[in-house]
């Protein structure tokens, strides 16, 4: 039996408009030929039906794309508020929603949501909606759900080497490095604004001399890493080690590429990754937040060491995933800010220690990681499927 997916107006996306340039992109889905959230891109038993045939079907997912949620977070907290979500359905369908005819189904996965936020959702159970998030944290049985999100689903589906992304700065005028031998590993730090844990592993790598064994781009070569880590250090609290830390210039500048790197050049031609996420400490966001930093490992089937938030792997592991222990010490992973950084370094030390022949026998061993990735991945969206399909009996 297919499952209606309603649309106020076909092709456009419910509640909210689209909101940047690679909306319809990143949301557009072939098989049905409209936008959907991409948790539903993979199910064929979709018909897709408008306002006019609300009266013709027996029951209803009413999808909605959060594209930014800092925008409209408000408006899903206090649901029947004027300026509410509800306020934003249509009369006829909130009335079908109302009557247990159909389900409000809301995909908050794109961009992180802080802790109080989602703490308050949490608690605002309510039978006709249900949102799908990236943090087990706050799961709550037909509330909270932890189903594959657009940045899972995207970097397992779509081949990296087509991707607008490939390049780190897919505007830069300047021409593309091109990887054209094999070196130990890749190390992709091309915004490393983003958190100050970046810059000390980039540092560590220079002090021990082991930039030359990767293929490495950061933003400027590194020329301003002393100021910039002055900038971020306010990341830390004032007890920690590494706010006081005195950050040196770099001594192996060349090193470095000039140029952007090709992510799907240098990962094919790479035997592991140094895994840069978009946050380390977690002053923002208290959960492990996973990106296409991440994710991309997996589809490229490439072992990573992660400079990323404390229990990061874990979030994988209560996935599903597997990493790479006992191959690769991961026990970083469960150490405080001060300490990861420098823990997961002496994993990268022992990997770059490693013959080119060595690293190539570690990678045949983690096949059947990536084999049993693979299948958890296709597993994981079977279970989204089977849960839309329970909606009207539940």
């Amino acid at each position: 039996m297919s499952v209606n997916i309603l649309f106020e107006q076909l092709r456009k996306p419910n509640a909210y408009p689209a909101s940047s340039d690679f909306y319809y992109e990143n949301y557009y889905c072939p098989r049905h030929r409209t936008i959907l959230p991409l948790e539903f891109h993979q199910m064929d038993d979709l018909k897709i039906v408008s306002l006019d045939d609300l009266n013709d079907v027996d029951y209803f997912v009413y999808p909605i794309i959060v594209n930014e949620p800092y925008y409209v977070i408000r408006e899903l907290l206090d649901l029947e508020h004027p300026y509410g979500l509800f306020h934003r359905i249509h009369p006829d369908v909130m009335h079908k929603i109302n009557l247990g005819k159909g389900k409000i189904f809301v995909s908050l996965n794109a961009e992180p949501v802080n802790d109080d936020e989602l703490t308050q959702l949490q608690q605002i159970k309510d039978s006709r909606i249900v949102y799908n998030i990236v943090t087990s944290k706050y799961f709550v049985e037909d509330h909270m759900t932890t189903f594959p999100g657009w940045m899972e689903l995207t970097e397992f589906s779509r081949d990296i080497a087509y991707s607008r992304w490939n390049t780190l700065t897919f505007d830069d005028v300047r021409p593309a490095f091109v990887a054209n031998e094999k070196r130990k590993f890749c190390l992709i730090n091309g915004r490393w604004e983003k958190h100050a844990a970046a810059m000390i592993i980039t540092h560590l790598l220079d002090k021990s001399d082991l930039l030359k064994y990767g293929f490495s781009f950061v933003d400027h070569k590194g020329a301003t890493i002393t100021k910039d880590y002055n900038d971020l250090k306010n990341q830390f609290s004032d007890t920690s080690k590494l706010k006081k830390f005195v950050m040196p210039s770099l001594k192996h500048q060349k090193d470095i590429e000039a140029n952007p790197l090709i992510i799907s050049q240098v990962m094919q031609n790479s035997f592991f990754n140094i895994a840069i996420e978009a946050y380390y400490v977690n002053y923002q966001i208290d959960y492990p937040y996973l990106t296409e930093k991440t994710w991309r490992n997996f589809k490229c089937r490439m072992p990573f060491v992660l400079i990323g938030q404390k229990h990061t792997l874990k979030q994988l592991h209560e996935l599903g995933y597997k990493t790479f222990h006992p191959f690769i010490d991961e026990s970083y992973d469960d150490r405080s800010d001060d300490y990861r950084v420098f823990e997961a370094f002496r994993q990268i030390a022992k990997l770059c220690a490693k013959s080119h022949e060595e690293l190539a026998d570690l990678v045949t061993e983690l096949q059947p990681i990536f084999d049993h990735n693979f299948k958890n991945h296709q597993l994981r969206k079977n279970e989204f499927s089977k849960y839309v399909r329970s909606f009207k009996i539940r």
